[in-house]
This record gives C-alpha cells, sequence and structure tokens, in this order.
C-alpha cells in the first residue's frame, strides 16, 4: 500500500513532502511556502514538524512517551 493511503488530500502532501526536500536540497532549510516555519529540533524544544494535510510544527509531540523511557540512559 502506498505510503499516502488513498486519502483525498493525497497530491498537497506530496506536494509540501517533495517541495520541502527540494527546498533542502537548495537550501539547507527545509522551509517553504504553504507549510509553516521548519525550526531546527533542540533538546530543549524538540520541535517537530508534523507531515500532515496542512503540516504542522509541535514542539515536544511524544513527551509522555519519551517520559516512559527516563532512568533508563536512552534518551537525554
Amino acid at each position: 500500500m502506498p505510503l499516502t493511503g488513498s486519502r483525498p488530500d493525497k497530491p498537497r502532501l506530496v506536494e509540501d513532502v517533495s517541495g520541502a526536500w527540494i527546498t533542502f536540497a537548495h537550501t539547507s532549510n527545509p522551509s517553504h511556502k504553504g507549510i509553516p516555519v521548519w525550526e531546527p529540533y533542540t533538546l530543549e524544544n524538540r520541535a517537530t514538524m508534523i507531515l500532515d494535510v496542512p503540516f504542522r510544527l509541535e514542539n515536544d509531540p511524544a513527551r509522555e512517551e519519551l517520559d516512559a523511557w527516563k532512568g533508563m540512559n536512552v534518551i537525554p
């Protein structure tokens, strides 16, 4: 099954993802018109771009899951 399935907004998702790759290849920054500014990931903010329609930037989107690993010395 294709990665994006048969969702009706598939063409937009494909356009936004490929646009991010193309822009990144040319500028070292994937941000382009039509998506939010793609902030660098740091341990302080854990900025994560959610690749969906529309794209969205979330800080630390999986905090609860990451907290489950605390004390196991696998995540800084």
